[in-house]
This record gives structure tokens, C-alpha cells and sequence, in this order.
């Protein structure tokens, strides 16, 4: 295709005119200024977490009545196996102990959990009638209820609920995957 001089000549006198025109100023300000988009300030996401109930405080009482434990059971977790958190509880089979003793050793379960990952997780000793020295201790883990989101950023609500896809009603709540989430959508907002 053979490109006519009278078209050469038309396109370099736009291209000429429109850099004269942005290169041109009047005592150092230019004769037109794109305008800046408004910019929104950060706001930074709102997180609110119910926290755990802490156990009672032990109080001043010396707890000196004792009862023989020749085994405790662990329930309402299905994470670790059962033998390794007695391990981790520092339990032996047929000792005496104290309710403070056993208090202590839910802490052991407890701490566990936390440092791996599972911050909400609680270890008490219910309400119970020991039986062969029996001893039932219980673990609430923590688990996710209704999540929804309160969307009042510019972020879109479909991208919004695709990043906190995976922490489903029912789930254990773990300190990792939930913190992903809540950065990347700190980051986005």
C-alpha cells in the first residue's frame, strides 16, 4: 500500500500541534492539567473475634483432697489422636491427683492447640461423677458459625466472598488459613 504524501503531511502537523500544545506553559504552569483521581484513604478492615473464656482463677485455697486417676478420656475433638495429647498432658495411669493437678494437665492440651495453630481452642473438665478413676476431659476447639461479609469498600462482594471461600460453617477455626484470608482482603480493600 503506497501512503499519499498529502496524508504523511496531515499526521505530522496533528502530531507537531499537540506537542506544542502540552509543551506549552505560561510562566512555568501548564495551560492544562489532567486532573488527579480522588483518592479514598486506606481504611483498614474491622476484625472482631469473640474471644475464649478463660478458666477460673485458682484461688488461694490449698486443694489437697485427691482422687485416683487411672485414666483420662479426651472428647470433642477429632484433630489428634486421643494417646497423643494424654502423652502431651503429662498424664500417668494411677496416680492421685489433685483438682488443680488436673486443671494443670487440661492447660498442657490447651497450649498444645494454641501453638499449633487453633487459638481458640479450650480444654476443661466438665461437670462429671468420676467413675473407675475415669476422668473425662472435654475440647472445644473452635468452629466457624455464619460467615458473611459486610462489604463497604470499593472491592467487589463476588471477589470479597471468593477470598473467604474455604472457611465454611462448621470448619475449625485455624490461626493460618484464617489470616490469609483476612490479609489478602486487607490488602485489596
Amino acid at each position: 500500500m503506497k501512503i499519499k504524501p498529502l496524508h504523511i503531511g496531515a499526521v505530522l502537523l496533528v502530531m507537531s500541534q499537540a506537542s506544542i500544545v502540552a509543551g506549552q506553559t505560561t510562566g512555568g504552569v501548564p495551560l492544562f492539567q489532567i486532573p488527579q483521581p480522588s483518592v479514598q484513604p486506606h481504611q483498614p478492615v474491622k476484625l472482631e473475634l469473640e474471644k475464649p473464656i478463660p478458666p477460673p482463677p485458682v484461688t488461694g485455697v490449698v486443694d489437697t483432697t485427691t482422687i485416683r486417676v487411672n485414666r483420662i478420656k479426651i472428647t470433642g475433638q477429632y484433630i489428634y489422636d486421643e494417646s497423643e495429647l494424654v502423652a502431651i498432658s503429662g498424664f500417668q495411669p494411677e496416680s492421685d491427683m489433685t483438682l488443680t493437678d488436673l486443671r494443670v494437665m487440661t492447660g498442657k492440651i490447651t497450649d498444645h492447640f494454641r501453638k499449633n495453630g487453633y487459638f481458640l481452642a479450650q480444654t476443661y473438665l466438665p461437670t462429671q461423677d468420676i467413675k473407675d478413676g475415669i476422668v473425662n476431659v472435654a475440647v472445644v476447639v473452635g468452629q466457624y458459625g455464619t460467615v458473611s461479609i459486610d462489604n463497604q469498600t470499593n472491592l467487589s462482594n463476588a471477589l470479597a466472598n471468593n477470598l473467604v471461600s474455604g472457611l465454611e460453617s462448621g470448619n475449625v477455626i485455624e490461626s493460618g488459613p484464617l489470616e490469609t484470608r483476612l490479609l489478602l482482603l486487607s490488602d485489596l480493600a
